[in-house]
């Protein structure tokens, strides 16, 4: 077997030290296959403190990766190598660890103690293979068998049912009938495994070669680590690219993938990338406009995923080809179909008045707007349509530059739709407006709103308390500020709102600590001047039956 220069050092040096050494394990097996080898596992008659002492002899740098377990991790050439000591395990009560571990000097001991027959063959260059259980032969065959009796390997430690399954999958094994059988006698004390490492064998599994067959064979199995599986046709992995995400799409496509994945508390990443595609796929891609909506949403290297991931589920083929060419040309002619696209942006939209959520569902709609009709994607074209839609608004306070002065609409909300802060008393329709009458709360808030213009050097020329809810319109004159940045103006906003928050449910709560106040702040729904107030209190005129529950209570 060829071991690289590292391996064999550490090896010999072992051995010079009157120790027994062995590389151990997958390495072995995947030498004897001819398949490429990552890492070699080193196995040894040393204590671990011994191994240290060797390592240390020699300047080899090394980690205490797993000390108590016998593990000791040298570093050569910026390779890992772990080295460990031969060991036999105590009871297993967890199906997972064993309760204790004794360090031993025979290399048997430590074979026999491994969970297949393929994976229990040591080497060194002086004694050639250790092959105690039959692993050569079964590499041969073909075969997946645990060392000794299945039941009990696979009651020591419940991971190695998927184990097999993985390996079967990656090497193209059969799995030995005893083994099969205690496989599915058995599976269901993987509820006993913590699922991330149940995941990362069944992400192992459906990147193998031999996936389909050990998924369709063991379905019994799957269903335990997911619940309700079902899968009408599993050939579709196999034609899937080796990306966990998309063969994860195909496995999980007719299940409650968002749950699966939960589960298995799988990275932000793949639940987002593998939802999407799920989503996705049975989508109506009909033109260059669609191509780019979801290229907007999904972005490049994840549309070009769906299209494989399509492909493999035999979705639309014969149009798929057509689908890729039209997404090349709008990426190679740099076609807009991204925000980031469009010849505006969100100070542009500031500057003409918009303000908060407005600007990004703005660039939203003109983006839209642009997908259609990428002509329109002109700055003065999109100004244009920008400009039209906010004159469509209610007008805003006249004689105010936003952009400079600072002049900001608030609504402050409470938690619930009771009336709380003031009644309303309606008037006789068309001959008085309806008016506002103050509780002792909105006489609290009254005080709170007075003191807020010496406190924050601002002015609040106009501010409304309705039953639940006030209104304000803040205006920053504080020189220093007004020529501030945009986010110094948002920053002395925000105190406003939060002293005013916190000072009234303070207040408040002193007279009846059951309610709960202050939701949050909105900026969408103002009162901008006497008229505006007016027609409020008009609607709640022309609809007292929306206020007016009894002779004195009232709500919104």
């Amino acid at each position: 077997m060829y071991l690289p220069d590292d391996a064999k050092r550490i090896i010999d040096l072992l051995s010079k030290s009157s120790y027994k050494a062995y590389a151990v394990g997958g390495c072995v097996r995947d030498a004897l296959m001819g398949r490429e080898v990552s890492d070699y596992d080193i196995t040894t008659s040393a204590l671990p403190q011994q191994v240290e002492a060797v390592l240390d002899e020699n300047g080899i740098k090394y980690f205490e990766t797993g000390i108590k377990h016998g593990t000791v991790t040298a570093v050569i050439n910026r390779n890992p190598f772990e080295i460990t000591t031969f060991r036999t395990e105590g009871e297993y009560l967890d199906s997972r660890h064993p309760e204790s571990v004794e360090f031993v000097l025979d290399i048997k001991e430590d074979l026999s103690r491994r969970d297949f027959t393929v994976n229990a063959i040591a080497y060194n260059d002086c004694e050639g293979y250790i092959d105690l259980f039959g692993g050569i032969n079964d590499i041969k065959s073909r075969i997946i068998k645990t060392v000794g009796n299945a039941d009990e390997r696979f009651n020591e430690d419940a991971l190695r049912i998927m184990r097999a399954l993985r390996f079967a999958s990656q090497l193209g094994f059969e799995i030995e009938n005893e083994t099969s059988a205690s496989v599915i006698r058995n599976k269901e004390l993987l509820n006993n495994i913590a699922v991330e490492r149940i995941y990362t064998e069944l992400v192992k599994l459906i990147m193998g070669d031999n996936c389909v067959k050990i998924l369709d064979e063991y379905r019994e199995v799957i269903s335990v680590i997911i619940p309700d599986f079902s899968a009408n046709d599993l050939s579709a992995i196999a034609l899937a690219p080796k990306k966990d995400y998309i063969r994860l799409a195909v496995l999980l496509k007719d299940n409650n993938a968002e749950k699966a994945l939960k589960r298995f508390k799988v990275s932000n990443e793949v639940y987002n990338k593998t939802t999407k595609l799920i989503e996705y796929a049975n989508t109506e891609i009909s033109d260059k406009t669609a191509v780019k909506m979801l290229l907007n949403d999904m972005g490049e290297d994840l549309f070009y995923d769906l299209l494989d991931y399509r492909s493999a589920l035999q979705i639309d083929v014969l149009n798929i080809e057509e689908i890729r060419q039209n997404a090349n040309d709008i990426i190679n002619n740099k076609e807009p179909y991204k925000i980031s696209d469009l010849d505006i942006n969100g100070f542009d939209l500031i500057s003409l008045g918009f303000e908060g959520k407005e600007i990004s569902e703005m660039l939203e709609k003109l983006l839209n707007e642009v997908i259609n009709n990428p002509d329109k994607n002109k700055k003065d074209i999109l100004i244009s349509i920008a400009e039209g839609s906010l004159s469509r608004k209610n007008p805003r306070l006249k004689n105010y530059d936003y952009s400079k002065n600072g002049a900001y609409f608030i609504t402050i909300c409470t938690a619930k739709k009771k009336c709380f802060l003031s009644r309303i008393k309606v008037g006789a329709i068309h001959e008085s407006p309806a008016i506002v009458i103050l509780n002792k709360y909105g006489e609290i808030v009254k005080s709170i709103i007075v003191s807020l213009e010496d406190r924050f050097d601002i002015r609040i020329p106009k501010y409304v308390i309705m039953p639940n809810h006030i209104h304000l319109l803040v205006v920053i004159e504080n020189r220093a500020i007004r020529e501030s940045p945009l986010q110094s103006k948002r920053s002395t906003l925000s105190n406003v709102i939060g002293y005013l928050k916190m000072s009234a449910s303070k207040e408040i709560h002193k007279l009846n600590s059951d309610i709960e106040i202050w939701q949050r702040g909105y900026y969408d729904h103002v009162i901008r001047n006497e008229e505006d107030y007016l027609n409020h209190l008009q609607y709640i005129d022309e609809n007292p039956k929306k206020w007016l529950l009894g002779e004195d209570e009232y709500y919104s």
